[in-house]
């Protein structure tokens, strides 16, 4: 089979067709859209308008350009196939699997400037998504168990504030 037949047969199936029609599916667990022929759907006028609601413009927009910005695709959804993580906690093995993907791609350019890409990230974890390992890389500069030059907490010691860098004159 093509990719797009490949990763288009989890949403044709009877069950994943029922769970998605009666809008059992979470959204990042859902699969693209295809037609009868199996080509994945660009826009979501053949599915049931219950599918897409509660759809953020964002998220809509990334499911169109999936194929132009793949880091904007994955900050939201994950890989066609691949269930979202059951817990919303991190498993050791988890933290372990995101700790080697830090190693490997670590945040920030060369200029000290934040630049990770969470959606990209994401793919190396599976079952996690970009906003998850992003809003998780915070948490763990909020424990001290990782340190970010491009955030500090505040006063109070709990909130993490991004800084901004001082724009050249």
């Amino acid at each position: 089979r093509d990719a797009a037949a490949h990763h288009t047969s989890d949403l044709r199936t009877s069950t994943g067709t029922a769970a998605l029609a009666r809008g059992h599916l979470r959204r990042r667990e859902l699969q693209p859209p295809a037609d009868s022929r199996g080509a994945v759907m660009e826009d979501f006028s053949e599915l049931p308008k219950k599918t897409w609601e509660g759809f953020s413009d964002a998220q809509k927009n990334a499911w169109r350009n999936r194929e132009k910005n793949k880091n904007e695709f994955y900050y939201r959804f994950n890989k066609f196939g691949e269930e979202s993580a059951k817990n919303p906690k991190w498993t050791p093995a988890e933290n372990k699997l995101f700790m080697e993907t830090l190693a490997k791609f670590p945040p920030g350019g060369a200029d000290g400037k934040a630049k990770k890409k969470w959606g990209l990230f994401s793919k190396h974890i599976p079952g996690r998504v970009g906003y998850i390992c992003s809003n998780y890389y915070r948490l763990l500069i909020v424990k001290g168990e990782i340190t970010d030059t491009n955030y500090k907490l505040d006063a109070s010691g709990k909130k993490l504030v991004f800084i901004r860098p001082l724009k050249d004159t």
